[in-house]
């Protein structure tokens, strides 16, 4: 399953092994948060996205974000964090969420993402 990470806040995220085959970066934040992913997911269940102004929520990377994105994907060295590093480099500097996934997702839903996330980390 491809990942749509447009405006994907990354906040502290570990990325190592991580398979972004066919994710789309633009405007993802590269901060710092003490959120881990089963906390994220936990806090925004039932939760509606804001649909609207989705321009204002989220910005595209600019040269310095990255490059820090990529030293960060560099150090995971898997054979799909080298092919995101190419999307990266050549990734638009215009942020299109046409594709953009909005609205809530329920506990049940959560549930089950937590429940994938836990054995594919245990792995």
């Amino acid at each position: 399953m491809d990942a749509q990470l447009q405006g994907a806040d990354l906040l502290n995220a570990q990325l190592q092994g991580a398979n972004l085959t066919g994710a789309q970066l633009q405007g993802v934040c590269l901060g710092y948060d003490s959120l881990n992913f089963k906390e994220r997911i936990e806090q925004r269940t039932d939760k509606d996205t804001d649909s609207n102004n989705l321009k204002e929520q989220y910005q595209v990377l600019d040269d310095a974000q990255k490059s820090e994105l990529i030293t960060m994907l560099k150090t995971v060295g898997s054979p799909s964090a080298k092919k995101a590093i190419g999307r990266i480099e050549s990734a638009s500097e215009e942020l299109d969420l046409s594709n953009a996934m909005t609205g809530t997702y329920s506990k049940k839903e959560a549930d089950k993402w937590l429940k994938d996330y836990l054995a594919a980390t245990k792995l």
